[in-house]
């Protein structure tokens, strides 16, 4: 009996880490359809009647993001010469290629990353994203764009903090907690779609100098909608990951 009960806690222990993997390979978020609600009318029409926008410069997407900007009696600044930037489009595909990383280490039980770095944790491995035993849960998912020349000047006119709120600022079911699954579905994206809830500061660039103070008061917040954590996780490396959603990436704009 003694050696019965060794035997049985022994392959309980070998099969630990592949419990663990199990769980990274199935765990799913929660529905945006259902933490919307009502907030912006049906969502079903709005998915459903071309609210989805590619992420590429174009001057329909820039008119779209200023109505939207201009929906927001809160935010008050110059909006032309941020969102004629098209540093702007880029800073959105960067933080959601970012995002992809993050998502393709969970699933594959890879080791914590740094952000825009090469970093690797010696012990810990990727959580559940903004789950209570992520880094992220209590700190903001943050990423800039551009990036600085070797020279330290910036390019462009615009400079961009974007970010993903940390998990515990919102509950799960709010459409402002940073990631769901779309819960609905409509022409090219599935249920299963992730959605990832943005807001970000705007700073001026002048002769490759970032401003010290943002020009909008208030954050306004972008839905980006990327493929689902399966098309994420059966990229090569990650990436390859962060292209995949770049290249497919979409907006919602309920407007």
């Amino acid at each position: 009996m003694k050696k019965r009960i060794i035997t049985v806690c022994m392959i309980a222990l070998l099969a630990l880490p592949n419990c663990g993997y199990a769980y990274t390979s199935q765990h799913s978020y929660r529905s945006f359809y259902r933490a919307v609600g009502s907030k912006f009318g049906s969502l079903n029409k709005y998915f459903r009647n071309n609210f989805l926008f590619d992420v590429r410069y174009s001057p329909d997407l820039v008119a779209r993001l200023k109505s939207w900007l201009e929906n927001d009696e809160q935010l008050h600044f110059e909006i032309d010469r941020f969102l004629v930037d098209r540093q702007f489009v880029h800073a959105l595909q960067n933080i959601a290629g970012e995002y992809a990383k993050k998502e393709w280490r969970f699933r594959h039980n890879k080791r914590i990353k740094d952000i825009n770095g090469i970093k690797y944790s010696s012990t810990q491995h990727e959580q559940v994203p903004f789950g209570e035993t992520d880094k992220y849960y209590t700190r903001r998912f943050n990423t800039h764009w551009p990036n600085a020349r070797p020279n330290g000047r910036y390019p462009g006119k615009s400079f961009y903090w974007m970010f993903l709120l940390a998990g515990d600022e919102f509950p799960t079911n709010a459409p402002y907690y940073p990631i769901h699954q779309a819960g609905t579905g409509s022409v090219g994206i599935t249920s299963t779609a992730l959605v990832l809830s943005v807001t970000v500061d705007f700073y001026s660039i002048d002769k490759g100098l970032r401003s010290e103070e943002r020009a909008n008061s208030t954050r306004p917040f972008y839905w980006l909608v990327l493929p689902s954590w399966k098309k994420i996780s059966r990229q090569p490396n990650e990436a390859t990951a962060a292209q995949y959603v770049k290249d497919r990436l979409k907006i919602w704009l309920p407007i």
